[in-house]
């Protein structure tokens, strides 16, 4: 699993992945963080369909197609996407 936050116009990057950690590590995430590097066109968003400013859901199958993508899961999806992660993994 992975994370990946924007990057804000403007301010300092090693100030940003400092927050990025420190909100991850207060939810208690210990996979993989990093930053879209396309600060102005935000393409690691475009490309799996994300909005910047909310959760999006991806699951990718092993050729890095897109296979489902939930906007702003909710604790009731956790069954639902595991459910699909196995299924993805499995092909």
């Amino acid at each position: 699993m992975v994370t990946i936050s924007y990057r804000k116009s403007g301010d300092d990057l090693a100030k940003q992945m400092d927050e990025m950690r420190e909100e991850l590590g207060r939810i208690g995430y210990e996979g993989a963080a990093g930053l879209d590097p396309d600060n102005a066109n935000k393409t690691t968003f475009r490309r799996f369909q994300a909005n910047v400013g909310s959760a999006t859901f991806v699951i990718l199958n092993r050729r890095g197609e897109v296979v489902w993508y939930m906007q702003d899961p909710r604790g009731v999806d956790v069954h639902f996407a595991e459910t699909l992660l196995r299924q993805a993994m499995e092909k």
